[in-house]
Formats: C-alpha cells, sequence, structure tokens
C-alpha cells in the first residue's frame, strides 16, 4: 500500500496540542504495521 502524507498529519505528530495528535500516532503506528510506503510531495515540505 501507498499512502501521501499531508502537512497536517506531520504537525499534529510534532505538536502535542494538536487535537488529532493521538489520532495521527495511532495511523502512523497503523501504516508501519501493515508495511505502507509512505511519501509526501515538495509541496507539502515547502509548506
Amino acid at each position: 500500500m501507498k499512502v501521501l502524507i499531508d502537512s497536517n498529519v506531520y504537525i499534529s505528530i510534532i505538536n502535542e496540542e494538536e487535537i488529532s495528535h493521538f489520532e495521527s500516532l495511532k495511523l502512523l503506528e497503523e501504516l508501519k504495521s501493515q508495511k505502507a510506503k509512505l511519501f509526501t510531495s515538495n509541496y507539502v515540505i515547502s509548506e
């Protein structure tokens, strides 16, 4: 499975005060357990 990660996920993982922080961490762990290939774009990085 290939998954495109958007900036909101990165921000939620880094910032513990974000409402979706724990949901993002849980999502990341789920994707890791499924051995998903994570991708992002240059546009996300430039944000």
